[in-house]
């Protein structure tokens, strides 16, 4: 067994879990500051909320949410083309309302993407088979995991090295 091999592996898939977590965030801040978005009312709780506690609480609930926004202004979306002539205001807001339901879906993927991640990271333990890293993961590996891999692998940003990178390639198979 790989003694405390499976921690390291389970701190990669936290890691990964987090970043996926941060940039659903990141999509709903960009919806907030381009006006597709509010963040408005206050509830009321026996703690104050700071700012990620409100974001996280939107956040689960755009993704709670996610199949009926995307159907109710799709539905919207297809109505007001469907009327004929569009001026260039309701053009505009059509298109604002097709960028905010891609950001819905990105919201949704990122969220989901960041749940497997913490099952997974879970299921490792110190029985774990494998004698690196890779290994380990690869003994939970399914075609979600690997997809979310995969998306990571391609879209790294800032938040992996080349030593991540290179696991992500090892377990996805070159």
């Amino acid at each position: 067994m790989g003694g405390t091999t499976w921690l390291e592996a389970q701190a990669f898939l936290i890691k990964i879990k987090d970043e996926m977590l941060a940039r659903a965030l990141d999509t709903l801040d960009m919806e907030v500051k381009a006006g597709r978005a509010a963040i408005n009312g206050r509830l009321v709780t026996a703690v104050e909320q700071n700012d990620s506690e409100t974001k996280m609480f939107v956040l689960d609930n755009i993704v709670g949410n996610a199949d009926a926004i995307i159907h109710r202004h799709s539905q919207s979306i297809e109505e007001l083309e469907s009327s004929g002539s569009l001026d260039s205001k309701t053009v505009e807001r059509i298109e604002e309302l097709k960028r905010f339901l891609l950001a819905v879906g990105k919201m949704k993927m990122l969220y989901d993407y960041s749940v497997e991640l913490g099952s997974w990271a879970s299921e490792l333990q110190a029985d774990t088979p494998g004698n690196n890293v890779d290994s380990m993961l690869l003994h939970g590996i399914t075609d979600y995991r690997k997809e979310i891999l995969e998306f990571v692998r391609k879209n790294p940003g800032d938040a992996f090295d080349d030593i991540e990178i290179g696991i992500m390639v090892s377990i996805l198979g070159g």
